[in-house]
């Protein structure tokens, strides 16, 4: 059997071995990240530099529901895997104003929803962080949508938003 090389293929060589080198002495390398912007059907995924370390870039994906002809933001739903984690960290940001006591009810397609406390609210909402244990991974995973429901305002009015998981699968993936 013979083998040819292309010219510009030999060329290439002291790169690749460059690489593997790279990857042997720094295997977080390895791990391939999503580009900032990169569109998973209805999810984003954005990264940003480590403030503490300017070498290291988190990356997490994000989805924006938006609401009337003003295209008010309703919720914002981000996932990423903590720094450390193998599971990773839903958060639902709502706006202000809502009532934080009951918490919210997260619901996957017809699934039983399940309740998160808020955690914190900030300028640009309130947060409830949910794990993404193996369950509701995979729910997430085989799910066509899902919802958040939550009570708003003095009037304690209830709201559901729903959300999408077109694409959620590919994005996840991609984190890890």
């Amino acid at each position: 059997m013979k083998l040819f090389f292309h010219s510009r293929a030999v060329g290439l060589l002291p790169l690749c071995a460059l690489a593997l080198v790279t990857l042997i002495l720094r295997p977080e390398l390895a791990q391939a990240l999503p580009q900032d912007g990169q569109v998973f059907q209805d999810w984003t995924a954005r990264c940003e530099t480590d403030p503490s370390d300017a070498s290291v870039k988190r990356c997490y994906i994000v989805q924006a529901v938006v609401a009337g002809e003003q295209r008010q933001r309703v919720m914002l739903m981000a996932v990423a895997y903590p720094p450390g984690q193998e599971t990773p960290l839903a958060t639902a940001i709502l706006p202000l104003g809502t009532d934080l006591r009951p918490g919210i009810e997260v619901a996957i397609d017809d699934g039983e929803p399940k309740r998160y406390p808020f955690s914190v609210c900030m300028a640009d909402g309130c947060q409830a962080h949910m794990p993404l244990d193996a369950a509701l991974l995979a729910a997430f995973k085989k799910g066509v949508g899902g919802s958040v429901a939550f009570l708003r305002g003095p009037d304690r009015r209830a709201l559901k938003v729903p959300f999408s998981l077109k694409g959620f699968t590919a994005a996840v993936n991609a984190l890890k």
